[in-house]
């Protein structure tokens, strides 16, 4: 059959950064996201004019399109200090720094003042310029809701206490990071926060219930335990089976040894074994009948016998 894929004939000619294709898909704006494309062909200097020649638009058109890419943060305006100027946009992971003046401005705002008073009183203290340059990006660059903002301050406080008990609060740096993982999953309404945190839920409960399978209480998981567990989870194994496997790996081992009872469970599952009974079952297929086909004694069966001669020579002596 024949390949119908269509691919570019030159990857990689122009690098289009992953913030910058992320910001102009969530804006829609086709001629922003054109433009964009065209300054990137050209070094990343154009006029409206050269602009308007280039793409066949009229002046007002480019110049709308150039004031877009800078709302995006992705260009610098003409007029813009080389401080305040992000002729790049910002890296993965961190939003855009945003000048005082833009911060006061964003405070005459109906939405964001509100926002800045509820976090405040959430995380018990006034926000630093810092912290609101990276509410604020939360906010206007990644394009979260007032409302989905709330629910991830509360959701990082959840995460926080759950590691290091009560009074453990999160900076607004953790809490920009999560935001980055909310805006990646397209999680921009509230439906879509509160389905996203029962699925964490349901995780965390299922990662529970193998710990205390395990006889691990009281404290959260390390990074790498967490890393098993999930694998563990993702074949299917139930607590049940988890017991099984870590008692093996005791009895064996003298100790939860991570590494030993993931070769078992995973034996075990290539095996097809998925409960305790099964399991039982296969261990009873696999024991020995006590003889062989040639009528030989079974491995062990020469201690046994030895063992009913000395219990004859007793019986004889009395």
């Amino acid at each position: 059959m024949a390949d119908k894929s269509y691919r570019l004939p030159e990857p990689g000619a122009l690098c289009l950064p992953r913030a910058a294709a992320d910001a102009l898909v969530r804006r829609g704006d086709a001629r922003a996201a054109l433009l964009y494309l065209h300054m990137l062909r050209e070094g990343g200097t154009v006029t409206p004019e050269d602009a308007a020649r280039a793409l066949r638009w009229t002046e007002a058109a480019a110049a709308d399109a150039l004031d877009t890419l800078a709302s995006l943060g992705l260009i610098a305006p003409p007029a813009a200090s080389p401080a305040a100027a992000r002729a790049t946009p910002p890296p993965d992971g961190e939003t855009k720094q945003y000048t005082a003046a833009e911060i006061r401005g964003a405070m005459n705002g109906k939405d964001f003042p509100a926002l800045v008073d509820e976090v405040q009183r959430r995380l018990g203290k006034l926000l630093s310029t810092d912290d609101l340059s990276r509410l604020l990006g939360m906010y206007d660059s990644l394009g979260l809701p007032v409302e989905v903002i709330l629910l991830l301050v509360g959701y990082c406080t959840e995460c926080l206490r759950r590691q290091y008990g009560e009074g453990r609060l999160p900076t607004m740096r953790y809490i920009e990071k999560a935001a980055y993982t909310w805006e990646r999953e397209g999680i921009f309404s509230i439906e879509k926060a509160e389905e996203y945190l029962r699925r964490i839920e349901l995780r965390r409960s299922a990662r529970a219930q193998l710990a205390a399978a395990l006889q691990i209480r009281g404290r959260e998981l390390t990074k790498t335990e967490q890393t098993y567990v999930d694998g563990w989870l993702a074949m299917g194994v139930t607590p049940e089976l988890a017991e099984a496997a870590f008692d093996r790996t005791v009895v064996k081992t003298g100790k939860l040894s991570w590494g030993y009872m993931n070769s078992i469970l995973k034996s075990w599952h290539e095996k097809g074994v998925r409960s305790p009974a099964e399991l039982e079952a296969r261990d009873s297929r696999a024991a020995p009948s006590g003889k062989g086909k040639t009528g030989a004694p079974a491995p062990g069966g020469g201690e046994l016998a030895r063992v009913r001669r000395m219990l004859d020579e007793i019986k004889k002596d009395d």
